[in-house]
């Protein structure tokens, strides 16, 4: 209850003198959240569904490492998240420092998603209890 309080807290993210905004733009980045958080999940859950050579061959080969002839920041990052999936913390490391790193904030966006959602619902459903009751 106190994280859905956080995130209700506008005041706290704005200055005192200007506006909030109005509610369409609220219901807007929070169905963008959403929407992004889900596709978060699905990026985690992804090495549990394929396989890391199928998964080699769907993905197109970076384009700044064909380009520079360098890796990029993110190369490594499939081959580490599917690492992590099995344990292999190490060699999730070596493949791509950030890679453990962007794979928590998944799993904590999604989870904290999840529990805005159930929130959300649970909300919305003692509400249409209550007014059926009346």
């Amino acid at each position: 209850m106190a994280l859905y309080r956080f995130l209700r807290a506008e005041k706290f993210f704005r200055k005192a003198d200007t506006p909030a905004p109005s509610r369409t733009v609220r219901q807007a980045f929070f169905i963008s959240w959403v929407i992004m958080s889900l596709a978060g999940i699905l990026i985690v859950l992804t090495p549990f569904a394929v396989a890391q050579a199928q998964m080699d061959r769907m993905l197109p080969p970076c384009q700044w490492q064909v380009l520079y002839h360098k890796p990029c920041p993110f190369c490594g990052m499939t081959t580490g998240f599917y690492h992590l999936c099995r344990g292999e913390g190490a060699k999730a490391l070596k493949a791509n420092a950030l890679a453990p790193w962007l794979f928590g904030l998944f799993i904590l966006n999604g989870l904290t998603c999840l529990t805005v959602l159930t929130l959300k619902l649970s909300a919305f459903h003692k509400k249409t209890i209550s007014r059926k009751g009346t």
